[in-house]
């Protein structure tokens, strides 16, 4: 294990880590309820899969300083973490692809088809990214080849999140008043500012991600905490909560927009 490791196992801040655990949980009780209130399958199921990972993650990293497999923590930390921030792009992606199949009448709008590309290549920079850190700890000859596939992994997941972002900040702006319509609250209106927010804040924690794997467990990312809590665990705690606050179901009911859960696209 390298000394980059050594130092993570040394300095992790039991403290915080259990708060995350506990932030992350009472998040995943909050959309396990509005998954059953609002009965949004495609973005409620996802979301509650994001908050487990982050809450998996977590628990690995608190048991690197605590337990004596600390190979298996490692992996939790980086697969469950990683895993939870990419399932919340995932959503982000329904919700924005929801949001554009009611609100943008005037746009042409992609085939359902096109979501499912996305997510597929979503999942696919997961499964990369998990291959690569499941080797990456273990050092020796494979260390170079896990260090690539994490890289990969995380490289292809912030290239179709920009790509995404793009399409979305220009479908916007075309048609803004499709967006936010007159006489619509401000609850309702707000609801793209906050998917925008919530893919810009991923953004920044994907080139976190593409750094840090690059720089190695020896570099100054890995090893000063104040970058993982800032790019890395606000990042993450920041969408999770706006996502909550700004939950698509909470949106049709309490838009003036009104929607049937039947008729709901997320």
């Amino acid at each position: 294990m390298s000394s980059g490791y050594a130092y993570l196992i040394e300095n992790i801040n039991f403290g915080s880590n259990c708060f995350l655990t506990a932030y992350f949980g009472l998040l995943l009780a909050a959309h396990l309820f509005l998954l059953s209130y609002t009965r949004q399958v495609h973005f409620g199921y996802v979301w509650c899969l994001a908050m487990a990972g982050e809450i998996v993650g977590y628990i690995g990293r608190i048991m690197i300083s605590k337990s004596n497999n600390k190979t298996t923590a490692i992996i939790m930390d980086s697969v469950g973490l990683n895993a939870g921030a990419s399932l919340m792009i995932a959503g982000l992606y329904i919700a924005a692809a929801g949001m554009l199949k009611q609100r943008a009448t005037d746009l042409v709008r992609a085939p359902p088809r096109l979501l499912r590309v996305v997510l597929a290549i979503n999942v696919a920079s997961i499964a990369l990214y998990s291959a690569g850190v499941s080797i990456e700890p273990n050092g020796g000859s494979n260390y170079q080849t896990g260090k690539d596939l994490a890289i990969a992994g995380t490289v292809i997941q912030l290239a179709l999140l920009i790509a995404f972002l793009a399409n979305w900040l220009f479908s916007w702006r075309r048609t803004h008043r499709d967006f936010c319509p007159a006489r619509q609250t401000l609850y309702y209106n707000s609801f793209p500012a906050a998917i925008t927010l919530g893919m810009v804040l991923m953004v920044v924690r994907c080139c976190y991600r593409v750094a840090l794997q690059a720089e190695g467990p020896t570099g100054k990312l890995f090893t000063h905490p104040i970058y993982v809590g800032i790019l890395d665990s606000l990042m993450a705690a920041v969408t999770a909560l706006i996502m909550t606050v700004f939950h698509p179901g909470l949106i049709e009911r309490f838009g003036v927009q009104q929607l049937r859960p039947e008729d709901s696209y997320y």
